[in-house]
């Protein structure tokens, strides 16, 4: 009995494994038939100028994977030290396009509470650098973020500026644990 219960786990982990490539696969096609789809009008206007890019095969496994593969991601920018739709990040999550992978719209906070906005120290915290393009101080308050894992203050976060509107980038200031407020 122990025996085919083994089996039977083995043979879920390689479906899953196949389940995996095959949506990786899957993806890839999807990106391929948009970048045709898109040569294609530019060709009927008798105009080829822009190919979207080709997006990572494979996802990161690890914070610091992230870090090292961000340049691949070309409507994403990283400004943390060490390490187009209309609308706001989180109604993007909440409304995605079919072809999508987004975040659970829960997760994707875009405001901070007023108590951490108005303290100087804690809104300091969430202040990282970004191109003068953005802003003239090369600096903005992130608040916005997005709840990595659960939902309590042991959970990491990731700080962002979604600048959509003006350069068309999201930029991303800090992955990391929790930072200060009422509740750390």
């Amino acid at each position: 009995m122990l025996g085919e219960a083994e089996q039977t786990e083995g043979r879920e982990d390689e479906l899953r494994g196949e389940n995996e490539e095959l949506e990786t696969e899957l993806r890839r096609l999807r990106r391929q038939v948009r970048s045709l789809q898109v040569s294609l009008e530019k060709v009927g206007q008798y105009e080829l100028t822009h190919t979207p890019a080709e997006e990572p095969t494979t996802h990161p496994t690890s914070f610091a994977e992230l870090l090292e593969r961000f340049s691949e991601f070309s409507h994403l920018a990283f400004t943390g030290a060490s390490g187009t739709a209309g609308r706001d990040f989180r109604s993007w999550c909440s409304r995605p396009p079919n072809d999508a992978y987004p975040f659970s719209a829960g997760k994707v906070k875009m405001k901070e509470s007023d108590t951490v906005g108005n303290r100087g120290a804690w809104r300091r915290e969430r202040t990282f650098p970004v191109p003068l393009a953005v802003d003239r101080s090369g600096e903005v308050y992130m608040e916005a973020h997005i709840r990595i894992g659960g939902g309590n203050t042991v959970s990491p976060r990731l700080h962002f500026y979604d600048d959509g509107p003006g350069t068309g980038r999201v930029y991303v200031g800090y992955i990391g644990p929790h930072l200060t407020n009422t509740k750390t």
